[in-house]
């Protein structure tokens, strides 16, 4: 299913629903592909300039084997969501190196509002409000039903709408530019709320992005350290 839009609801059968968004885990595969692509085209510019010195020793294989190895991971990772209409359910459905399961998130009953969020992120050298579509269960946690994507609040306030539609849950009108919070109403079902963005969003968003580019460093390091001994 990877590759297949999350806004693509129409036309899908009418018994199922699939949503496709980059996981965490997928994300981290496809970021650190591109990183790895980096360290082996440093190691190449590095080789063609000074030759094979002891750091292009190390860079030209760590790249290439992560390359391959996260590319590959990528590829064979497919995580997504499927609305059930028939069982009135949410699945998780998760693939990874051949291993697939499906499981219950959750079930139509126990959803309680959709809308959209925003986001203030910086694309390039561009400042950029990014939005998705989230919902909040009975239990007041928020899930992302869609990829972080530029100009798209009308594209995510209409999925949020036949999601609503679809499960019976309520749509709140999202605002331009906020960030939606889950908030429990006098009856004790979940809605929205809506606040700015605020610097701790950022801190928390440019936090995930670091941790990502750490993870990835730590892959290198224990390649290289344990690696060395087979250049010297």
């Amino acid at each position: 299913m990877k590759g297949r839009s999350v806004l693509a609801v129409d036309g899908q059968p009418p018994c199922k629903i699939i949503l496709d968004l980059k996981t965490p885990l997928e994300s981290f595969f496809f970021t650190a592909s591109f990183y790895s692509l980096a360290v082996l085209l440093g190691g190449c510019h590095g080789w063609m300039k000074d030759g094979m010195t002891m750091v292009t020793k190390l860079m030209l294989p760590a790249g290439a084997i992560c390359s391959v190895a996260f590319v590959t991971l990528y590829n064979f990772t497919d995580n997504y969501y499927v609305l059930d209409i028939d069982e009135k359910c949410l699945f998780y459905h998760f693939e990874f190196l051949g291993y697939e399961s499906e499981r219950v998130m959750l079930t139509f009953s126990q959803v309680h509002a959709l809308t959209v969020t925003a986001m203030q992120q910086v694309i390039g050298k561009k400042l950029l409000w990014t939005y998705q579509t989230v919902l909040v269960d009975n239990t007041g946690e928020v899930k992302v039903l869609s990829d972080m994507k530029s100009g798209s609040l009308e594209e995510n306030k209409n999925l949020a709408k036949q999601i609503a539609g679809i499960i019976g849950a309520a749509y709140v009108e999202p605002q331009v530019e906020m960030v939606a919070e889950p908030v429990r109403g006098l009856n004790m079902r979940f809605s929205f709320e809506f606040r700015e963005f605020n610097i701790m969003d950022r801190f928390w968003h440019a936090f995930l992005g670091y941790l990502q580019v750490f993870v990835f460093i730590g892959c290198i390091f224990l390649l290289t350290k344990y690696g060395i001994s087979f250049v010297r």
